[in-house]
């Protein structure tokens, strides 16, 4: 039997009245599919040390309310052009947001993206820096190479994610393939944009991701800054795969 996948969603999407619904629906027909939802008000948690927007606590605290939803703030770290003590500003704003007290607007970990692909002694420096600080947050760590990445990073990440591609290239054979990952695949997810195949291609794609024990996927037929034309299918197909079916 293998083990449950999660749905690693970047929901880059401004919460307007009902822009979220497509998750919640979602969330709340598959109680047993894990949900970590990645929230990004403005490519990091805007206004340093404030809440976030009205519209932002509203639809946050609309997905606290189920069991299966974890949400991770987004944090850009530009390759590492973005200084430690920037970072770790980010990182404590988000970590703010559990002091509110009207709604629960708490995050449950920290989305890293933009994370270089290479263990120096500057990477390592750097990243273990700003995971240390998440963690010591009682927050989770999720780094983006969008590539396969040296152990070292695992050693301080929750999970990586270690295949980030467009679908027509990844089908080409460019940009990784999940094979790669070992016994990384556990603490590893994977996301293809673009997606352009059947459902029982999807279907197949989930069944081998899965099968090789990856933690995190996710599959749009766009972008992730709208609703994908194959949402509704994708979600089913996990709870499907996970389910053993």
């Amino acid at each position: 039997m293998v083990s449950a996948a999660a749905i690693l969603l970047p929901l880059y999407i401004y919460p307007l009245q009902g822009a979220w619904d497509f998750v919640t629906t979602a969330v709340a027909k598959y109680p047993d599919v894990p949900f970590n939802v990645i929230i990004n008000p403005n490519s990091g948690p805007g206004v340093t040390n404030a809440y976030p927007a009205s519209d932002f606590i509203d639809a946050i605290a609309s997905l606290n309310v189920y069991s299966n939803v974890n949400l991770l703030g987004y944090v850009d770290t530009a390759y590492m052009s973005k200084t430690t003590d920037k970072v770790s500003t980010e990182v404590e704003t988000y970590k703010y947001w559990s002091t509110y007290t009207q709604k629960d607007i708490h995050l449950d970990g920290i989305f890293f993206d933009d994370i270089v692909d290479t263990w120096t002694s500057t990477s390592s420096n750097y990243h273990t820096t700003i995971a240390h600080l998440a963690h010591s947050l009682n927050l989770t760590v999720t780094l983006n190479p969008g590539t396969t990445v040296p152990s070292e990073f695992y050693a301080i990440a929750d999970n990586i994610l270690a295949l980030e591609n467009d679908y027509s290239d990844f089908e080409a054979g460019n940009g990784g393939k999940v094979s790669a990952l070992g016994a990384q695949a556990s603490k590893s997810s994977v996301m293809l944009n673009d997606f352009s195949g059947s459902e029982a291609q999807m279907k197949s794609l989930v069944q081998s991701w899965v099968g090789a024990g990856v933690a995190g996927v996710f599959i749009t037929s766009g972008g992730y800054e709208a609703e994908g034309s194959v949402w509704n299918e994708f979600v089913e197909v996990v709870e499907e795969v996970n389910a053993g079916k």
